[in-house]
C-alpha cells in the first residue's frame, strides 16, 4: 500500500510537471495555466503534503533532517497559495510561490544531491541519515526528487501567473 501512495504521489508529479512544462510553452497554454494556477498550485502543495504526511504517519518513515526543512516549505504553501488567491492579488500569490517554493527546491536539489554522493559529511543524524533513501517511486525517483518536483511545478504556475496574466488582474488588492 505504502508503495502504490508514493507511486501515485510520483505518477500525478512527474505528470504535472510534464503537462505544465508542455502548457506554458504554447500561448493557449499559458492562458490555461494562468487562469488556473491558483487552483493548480493549490493540488499540487495539498497532494505533496497529504503524501509526505502519509509516509510519516501511516508508513511510518521518520523524516530526516532535510526533509523537515523541505516541509517547512511545503506545508505553508498549502495554505498560502489559496489564502493569497483568496484575499490578495495573483501577484501575491505567484511572489508568495517564487518565494517559498524557491527556498524548498534548494534544499530540496542538496538533498538529492547528498543521496547521489552519500561519502560527503552532512549535518545528519547516524540513525536517520538525509543520504539513505528507504523508498523510492517505481524503484526509481527519491522523496527528496519529488519534492523537488512539486517544488518546480509550484514555480512554474508561480512564473507564468507572474509573467502572463493580465497587468488589470495582476495590480494589488
Amino acid at each position: 500500500m505504502d508503495e502504490l501512495v508514493l507511486n501515485f504521489a510520483a505518477a500525478m508529479a512527474i505528470g504535472g510537471l510534464l503537462g505544465a512544462i508542455a502548457l506554458a510553452l504554447s500561448s493557449d497554454g499559458r492562458e490555461f495555466l494562468s487562469e488556473n494556477a491558483v487552483a493548480l498550485g493549490t493540488a499540487v502543495a495539498v497532494l505533496a503534503t497529504a503524501t509526505s504526511l502519509y509516509l510519516s504517519e501511516v508508513a511510518g518513515l521518520t523524516p530526516c533532517r532535510l526533509c523537515w526543512f523541505q516541509r517547512m516549505a511545503m506545508y505553508p504553501l498549502a495554505l498560502i497559495i489559496p489564502l493569497a488567491g483568496s484575499f490578495g492579488s495573483r501577484k501575491d500569490v505567484a511572489r508568495a510561490g517564487l518565494a517559498v517554493a524557491g527556498v524548498g527546491i534548494v534544499v530540496s536539489l542538496y538533498h538529492v544531491q547528498l543521496q547521489a554522493f552519500p561519502e560527503q559529511s552532512s549535518f545528519c543524524e547516524v540513525s536517520n541519515p538525509c543520504t539513505s533513501s528507504p523508498m523510492k517511486a517505481f524503484d526509481l525517483l527519491s522523496i527528496p526528487q519529488l519534492t523537488a518536483v512539486s517544488f518546480a511545478i509550484i514555480l512554474v504556475l508561480s512564473f507564468t501567473l507572474l509573467r502572463h496574466s493580465n497587468p488589470t488582474e495582476m495590480e494589488t488588492s
